[in-house]
């Protein structure tokens, strides 16, 4: 991968546009273009990031994953990556103004990335609406780190993967399905947030039928609810592609 050398102090003088549990996101503009670059918190970036970040960058998945691009050096030490920056790009967190059946189209659309993916060995582990991005009525995925690529497990799990693990013990295809079914919920109903992570501290995982209900009551779509809510991710068989 390509290379972008800069010192701490430049970074410092950059703007601030995105920040995560760990590191920060500056918009940079490098060989004339308008990019974005993720700099890890110190002492954080470890080789099995470094591996994943050029496993992410060698798949072709461009279309639906905002791809690493370059490596970025700061003070000579890697500690980073670049990616593509569009100001028109907006998280799926703010489309909650659409009607439920233009929610729908997007979560239809979702649903075949997130089975693009499974079938490149990646399993994107952190499923939310601020790290969906939507333009023009595409969506992407925009945070790769808490991917599981091949063998190579996430750095950190967030709330729904450290639930879903205490109770399969492993991070699997099932995760995936099991974060989508808790944003389904959150994107298609008003108020749903708190009762629903209420819900899952408790532990309790049979929130399916709860979840196919909503949908065929409020969209009248049984087909998406029969093609893709399932009553145990355990049981999904595992769909690789050698590379």
């Amino acid at each position: 991968m390509k290379k972008i050398f800069l010192s701490n102090k430049a970074i410092k003088e950059l703007e601030v546009i995105g920040m995560g549990a760990e590191g920060v996101i500056y918009k940079y503009n490098f060989e004339g273009n308008t990019i974005a670059i993720k700099i890890f918190n110190p002492d954080i970036f470890t080789s099995n990031k470094l591996k994943k970040i050029e496993l992410v960058h060698s798949r072709e998945i461009d279309k639906i994953v905002t791809k690493p691009q370059c490596l970025v050096c700061v003070d000579g030490k890697i500690n980073g990556y670049s990616m593509e920056y569009d100001q028109n790009d907006q998280n799926l967190e703010s489309l909650k103004t659409l009607t439920p059946s233009e929610k729908l189209e997007y979560l239809k659309k979702l649903r075949d990335i997130i089975e693009t993916l499974h079938k490149h060995n990646i399993i994107i582990g952190d499923l939310k609406a601020t790290n969906i991005l939507v333009n023009e009525g595409n969506i992407k995925i925009c945070d790769i780190d808490n991917f599981k690529v091949d063998d190579l497990d996430p750095d950190i799990l967030n709330l729904y993967s450290k639930q879903y693990f205490r109770k399969y013990k492993k991070m699997d295809e099932g995760l995936d399905i099991f974060s989508f079914n808790i944003l389904t919920i959150l994107f298609l109903i008003d108020g749903a947030a708190d009762e629903l992570i209420n819900y899952i501290m408790k532990g309790s995982y049979t929130h399916n039928e709860y979840l196919r209900n909503i949908i065929e009551i409020l969209l009248n779509d049984k087909e998406y609810t029969e093609s893709y809510i399932i009553d145990d991710p355990s049981k999904l068989k595992r769909k690789t592609k050698e590379f």
